[in-house]
């Protein structure tokens, strides 16, 4: 099994102890912290939610690959490879099943806010591309395809993510490649996609 250590990061120093441990499943797919005190762990299936006092599990299926948490702490996004879904889950409602919506062999996702709600990035496994959506719970239409499939630069990435404002979305090469692409999410919403920008970062950047 794995071990999960909770920190204060007001209060973090070299030798803290953490202020709870946690032992998971050994298959930790992804962590990621949100606001306050809360974080997220994803699982072969279930989400384990955390609050700062108690854990919460949110089933899901067996395959997923990535999550991503809005600024605001208010949304999960996960990527489930084998049902071709991205989860939309709403942590205010944990016991309400994940909302689902059809993704091209989701791979990696990123979500950040715009003026204009919420942008989801997502990298596809099958034919290595980015995928761009307006996401607006609750809205008649809350998950809109903006613009075309962009071709990936270095086929899957270990990671991707957003910039403030959504204007970028950077992606690291995969494997051997040394570079961190940034690709303009704006021109993929206007179907004028512009070949992407790159920096050397060193070999399998993470």
């Amino acid at each position: 099994n794995k071990v999960i250590e909770i920190y204060d990061a007001a209060t973090f120093a070299t030798g803290a102890l953490p202020l709870k441990q946690m032992v998971t499943p050994p298959k930790l797919v992804r962590l990621a912290a949100s606001v306050g005190k809360s974080f997220y762990a994803l699982f072969p299936g279930k989400v384990l939610a955390w609050d700062g006092t108690t854990g919460t599990d949110v089933a899901i299926a067996n395959d997923p690959r990535d999550l991503a948490v809005s600024s605001d702490g208010k949304w999960v996004f996960v990527a489930e490879a084998s049902e071709k879904k991205v989860l939309l889950i709403d942590t205010s409602k944990l016991a309400d099943p994940p909302v689902k919506f059809d993704a091209p062999a989701p791979w990696r996702v990123a979500v950040a806010d715009t003026t204009d709600g919420m942008r989801l990035a997502l990298a596809d496994d099958s034919a290595k591309s980015l995928h761009l959506f307006s996401v607006k719970p609750g809205a008649a239409k809350p998950f809109e395809k903006l613009g075309d499939p962009y071709k990936l630069p270095s086929g899957n990435p270990p990671r991707i993510a957003f910039s403030n404002g959504a204007r970028w979305v950077f992606v690291t090469g995969e494997l051997k490649d040394a570079n961190v692409y940034a690709i303009d999410a704006f021109a993929i919403e206007l179907k004028k996609p512009r070949t992407a920008e790159s920096v050397a970062v060193g070999v399998n950047p993470r």
